[in-house]
Order: C-alpha cells, then structure tokens, then sequence
C-alpha cells in the first residue's frame, strides 16, 4: 500500500483546535487526521495511520517538520494526497466586547478571515462569557445555519427563554426573567 494508492474526495473544511483534533485518532471514531503546518488532512484510508501501525503515533496530532522520524519523512512531501479537511488554531484569549464589536464576528461572508482559521470568526455572548462556536459549529451558525440569528449577539435572554423571538434574540436584558428562566441560562 502506498500514497499513491490514496483516492482524494472532496470535504467540506473546518476549524479545528488542537483538542477537537486529538478526536481523530482512530481510537474513538473511524476517521483519521493529522495537521501538517497548520493544515488539517484526513488520512483515513492510509491503514498505516490506525492502532499499531507504523504511523499511529500521528493520528489526531500536529505534525512538526522537526520531530518526524526518518522513517516517516515520505508523509511531509506525500501530505498533498490526503483530503484537506480544515486547519487547527487557537481561538482568541478572554477579552471583553462592546455590543457593536461582538457584532463583527456574526460569521458574515464579508467578514475577514484570520490565516490560520477556514472560516470567519463567530463570537456568541451568553450570561457574559463570549465563546466561539466557529470550531465546529460553522454550519449551525454560519450564514446558513439554523442558529445564525445568535451569531455576534448576547443571546442570554433568547436562550433563557428558549425563544427564537427577535426581540428576545435583540436584547441581552435578564434582569425581569423568572426564577425557572435564570435557572435555565446557568444550564448554558
């Protein structure tokens, strides 16, 4: 078996970070990927990536130019063969954002997407801790996903409620939500 051997198909792409990546290590799930200089590659199909194999010590990794083995120089200059699925990064450090700034990072196509990352930044606030559901989430909250309307808001109140009203959606104010409401916000 070798590289060549490999049929490329095309995925859709995703942002991973290196957590979500250590996933894909064909012991809890049958797909395989490593990450070459930030690249994520699907290299499924090459039995050599499984338990035991000659190249295990891979699966679910980030592969630096440095640290592979001899034996294993082949995988940097063959890596073009795999699918791409996506790339690894780390998402931005705590910070505070005003209403307006956490309306930048909505996921819109117009918006401008960092080197290291396949698709925009989305930034949802809920009971004032900002998470990005960007990674892995793009298609749920992306421009076509269902929960789009949460992208770049303060969705606090509309989850509390479990609402998909826009007024709800449109105002971070909790203060008049029922005991039973607050309770379901800390659930989030």
């Amino acid at each position: 078996f070798s590289a060549d051997d490999v049929s490329v198909t095309v995925q859709s792409q995703r942002d991973f970070t290196e957590h979500q990546l250590e996933k894909y290590n064909g012991l809890d799930k049958d797909s395989v990927y490593v990450s070459i200089e930030g690249v994520v590659y699907d290299v499924s199909s090459d039995s050599r990536f499984h338990e035991s194999k000659s190249l295990s010590q891979y699966a679910g990794k980030t592969i630096e130019f440095h640290s592979v083995e001899p034996t294993a120089n082949f995988l940097l200059h063959d890596i073009e063969k795999y699918p791409r699925v996506g790339k690894v990064s780390s998402p931005e450090r705590s910070r505070s954002f005003t209403r307006e700034e956490l309306a930048q990072y909505s996921g819109s196509i117009s918006q401008i997407v960092r080197d290291d990352k396949v698709h925009p930044e989305i930034l949802v606030a809920i009971d004032g801790s900002v998470y990005d559901v960007s990674y892995g989430g793009y298609d749920l909250y992306g421009p076509e996903g269902h929960y789009n309307v949460f992208a770049g808001k303060d969705v606090s109140r509309a989850l509390a409620k479990m609402s998909f009203s826009e007024d709800d959606i449109n105002s971070s104010e909790i203060a008049d939500l029922t005991a039973e409401q607050k309770e379901s916000l800390l659930t989030w």
